[in-house]
């Protein structure tokens, strides 16, 4: 007997989608669409440098590899608020196996992703059909917001699986228990990880997929709730445990954590600064680009076409928009925060695309603009390797085969899917399993956005990183005693730490007496400091004051490879941090 039947849950409509012969063009097109999926995930998956909201998460994993316990005391503020504390115990598990990098940082986000992309196959079938399913599922994995975050360390993309998944849950109504019990381990887990931030969606999660069965008294909810929260309390215990921790620690540690992550997405969802950041309202169109002009006209079509839909898209349509108000104005600086909206706007188009719910004149206007549009962003990434020999002249440095190879055919692939799209009989709407006017530039969508996304975005960054100038540090670090490390002027981010693999923190400094004190401590008569381009001039006065100097070779290492004697330096190339030694004058 199956615990967990995928088929019924997922399909209940269609069970031959599963493994019916009868239905293996659409077993293709799953096969398909998650394959695709895997493909701009783990393209160069590894090569991107840690930054932004990574930092944090990245660094908590590798001080838990080596045995630090960072849910102690006030390591929650430390942190900051990028990801919940939970998922660094949880995401340490792929770096036990294989090592701690960028890549196993990022592997648990990969896999909650593709949980999301199924969530959402499952909810928009549940929905409306085949064709609304399939051309969510294309949308999705060709959107900016799931594909920078579905590659990111941090724990939004998860946000996003959970409230899906919660509108999955309590959309069905067969095994009505099993949904319950699944449901409030959502809810109980949703709570305790992300606090404000996941319970402002259920609101209008209710409206979306609330079915008639859950609002009936049922006796059998009380079991489910208890049975959910067991697993939980026990995950929670053991996400904030430590092998030293003493049994009577446990409850006040758990109730620490649990009111920091409501004290702290409290802040984020209503606070935030104080102060509304213009900002917010580009925060939906950059989430849902390439598909901004879609999803846009076919929220105006339905809005005006309102009592014309049917019950379906009257409460994805409202309920979308009541998650838009509540989660989609508060955290106003933090898009990744509103990720949550973006399967429920792009299941939204799907419907429109699809064809039930009006405003045909205005869908062939969109088809026309995003053809044009598509076919001149494909052919500017195919046209990339005609760049291979200026390439070199522009970057000083050579181009590498990702950009020289993989966004030219992304964008081949784009184009010839527009070219080969002919008409509802062409293998590119068999195949897609759309079956409409748009399947051809959906898809050519989805290859300019990996070529962007997942392989130009990784491969650029590379160049202009900081990595490989941290990890000097670090080695310059591990050879020196505690006291004859220094950063000037500059408290270093958890990129640098992780980086740098610090066993211990260096001092700071940032004035004169905190200097003077800092070297009567240093016996050897020299050490490293750690300063920014632009502080050098102040630096090398103070020294002078203490009675040190800089070594003759000025800097030992760059962030950038720029010298501190370039002349014609830009303002933001000030900002580069650079490695010097120093010693004391004879």
């Amino acid at each position: 007997m199956k615990f967990f039947d995928w088929s019924e849950i997922i399909n209940k409509n269609a069970p031959s989608i599963d493994f019916a012969p009868d239905a293996s063009p659409l077993r293709r097109t799953v096969w398909l669409i998650f394959s695709a999926a895997m493909v701009i995930m783990l393209a160069f998956l590894g090569s991107s440098t840690i930054s932004g909201s990574e930092e944090d998460v990245a660094e908590g994993i590798r001080e838990l590899l080596a045995g630090v316990d960072i849910f102690s005391g006030d390591a929650w503020w430390i942190r900051g608020d990028h990801s919940p504390l939970w998922f660094c115990r949880l995401r340490m598990l792929p770096g036990m196996l294989a090592g701690n990098s960028e890549l196993t940082c990022r592997l648990l986000t990969v896999i909650f992703a593709l949980f999301l992309l199924g969530g959402v196959m499952s909810l928009a079938e549940e929905l409306f059909d085949r064709q609304v399913m399939c051309c969510a599922a294309w949308m999705l994995i060709g959107s900016c917001g799931f594909i920078i975050w579905s590659r990111s360390a941090c724990s939004f993309i998860i946000l996003c699986a959970w409230v899906v998944w919660s509108a999955v849950l309590i959309r069905g109504e067969e095994k009505l228990f099993l949904r319950q019990w699944l449901f409030f381990i959502l809810f109980f887990s949703g709570a305790a990880w992300w606090g404000m931030n996941y319970l402002l969606t259920l609101p209008a999660v209710a409206v979306i997929a609330l079915n008639k069965k859950w609002l009936k008294f049922n006796w059998l909810i009380f079991p489910a709730m208890l049975a959910a929260l067991i697993p939980v309390t026990l995950f929670l215990l053991w996400s904030v445990g430590s092998p030293s921790l003493p049994l009577m620690e446990y409850p006040g540690r758990l109730w620490q954590q649990l009111s920091n992550s409501f004290i702290e997405s409290w802040r984020i969802a209503v606070w935030h600064g104080g102060e509304i950041n213009p900002k917010m309202f580009l925060n939906l169109p950059r989430m849902l680009f390439p598909w901004t002009l879609p999803v846009f006209c076919a929220l105006a079509c339905m809005a005006w076409q309102w009592r014309e839909l049917d019950n379906v898209n009257r409460r994805l349509l409202g309920g979308t928009l009541l998650l838009i108000l509540l989660i989609g104005v508060f955290p106003a600086r933090r898009w990744p925060w509103q990720l949550s909206i973006l399967p429920f706007m792009l299941i939204i188009c799907s419907s429109w695309l699809c064809g039930s719910a009006g405003g045909e004149k205005v869908q062939d206007f969109v088809n026309t603009v995003m053809k044009w549009i598509l076919s001149l962003g494909c052919s500017f990434a195919a046209s990339v390797i005609l760049m291979f020999p200026v390439w070199k002249m522009f970057f000083s440095v050579p181009m590498s085969w990702g950009i020289m190879f993989g966004v030219p055919l992304l964008g081949l692939c784009g184009l010839a899917f527009m070219i080969f799209d002919t008409g509802a009989a062409s293998d590119v709407e068999k195949v897609s399993g759309m079956n409409g006017s748009w399947s051809g530039y959906i898809l050519a969508g989805v290859c300019f956005s990996a070529a962007l996304f997942s392989v130009a975005a990784p491969e650029l960054k590379s160049y202009h990183d900081g990595k490989d100038f941290w990890r000097n540090c670090g080695r310059q670090f591990a050879q020196l005693p505690e006291e004859e490390v220094l950063f000037f002027n500059k408290q270093p981010n958890a990129k640098a730490i992780y980086y740098m693999a610090l066993k211990r923190r260096a001092a700071v400094v940032s004035s004169q007496s905190q200097l003077t004190g800092a070297l009567k401590k240093i016996s050897t008569g020299e050490a490293m400091v750690v300063l920014e381009l632009k502080d050098r001039e102040l630096l090398k006065n103070m020294l002078a004051n203490a009675g040190w100097e800089f070594t003759a070779r000025l800097p030992l290492a760059s962030e950038y490879g720029i010298t501190a004697d370039s002349a014609m330096l830009q303002e933001d190339e000030l900002q580069q941090n650079i490695l010097c030694q120093i010693k004391r004058l004879r």
